[in-house]
């Protein structure tokens, strides 16, 4: 049987199967795009859950504690995707680590 029901990366959209956890790691200066981009997601008929975390300029924390919190945020969300009774991944919304990032989300979040 060949579903005709859009996709991304693999994951069906049909009747919402498809679970897409949200990570922000800029969560006041991408607040707004991250929320059209939930919304987009969800017109599309996917799952979204996000996780935001507040950048060190607007938290008033240092850098190493956001890093430790956004580090926290991929923990979460790599949970929640192997949680998910259905296909999950993980989309982070912005590579604030550039490269770093592609290892910190393999370790952290898995496949």
């Amino acid at each position: 049987m060949t579903s005709t029901a859009p996709a991304i990366s693999g994951l069906p959209f049909a009747n919402g199967t498809a679970r897409l956890v949200v990570v922000n790691p800029l969560g006041v200066a991408l607040e707004h795009y991250t929320s059209a981009l939930c919304g987009h997601l969800q017109d599309a008929g996917a799952e979204t859950e996000l996780i935001s975390v507040p950048e060190p300029s607007q938290s008033g924390k240092g850098r190493l504690r956001w890093l430790i919190a956004y580090s926290g945020a991929l923990r979460s969300a790599g949970r929640l995707a192997r949680r998910s009774p259905g296909p999950a991944r993980v989309l982070l919304t912005w590579p604030v680590l550039g490269f770093l990032d592609f290892l910190t989300v393999k370790i952290t979040c898995g496949n």
